[in-house]
């Protein structure tokens, strides 16, 4: 059985795996993380020039998840060339603004079934 560190672990490892996606699907660069000052933060880059800083991984999953709605509201983004993480993350995006709106509870498929 894992403990609370090993599970704290796998989710983050599973929360940067999805910001890294993102910022490649919407071709924004890539995520690095910047340890050479006193405090750690996560560096957005593109073309060897930084884009974006984030002190911790929710100020940078909240900016990409908010950057992918608005591109999926303003030209609805080719789902045939992305990745199948990012279409269920957009999924789940506009299923919680649903949520927001009508006030019905959120529901999601089951990935068995399919």
């Amino acid at each position: 059985m894992e403990n609370k560190n090993e599970i704290m672990l796998n989710e983050n490892q599973y929360r940067l795996l999805m910001c890294c996606r993102i910022a490649k699907a919407l071709d924004k660069g890539e995520i690095y993380l910047d340890a050479t000052g006193p405090r750690m933060f996560w560096r957005l880059e593109k073309d060897e020039r930084t884009i974006n800083v984030f002190h911790s991984i929710s100020e940078m999953e909240c900016y990409l998840e908010h950057l992918l709605e608005s591109r999926n509201r303003s030209n609805r983004p080719k789902y045939g060339i992305m990745d199948s993480s990012i279409k269920r993350r957009t999924n789940i995006i506009y299923e919680r603004h649903e949520s927001r709106m009508t006030g019905k509870p959120m529901l999601f498929q089951s990935q068995i079934n399919k």
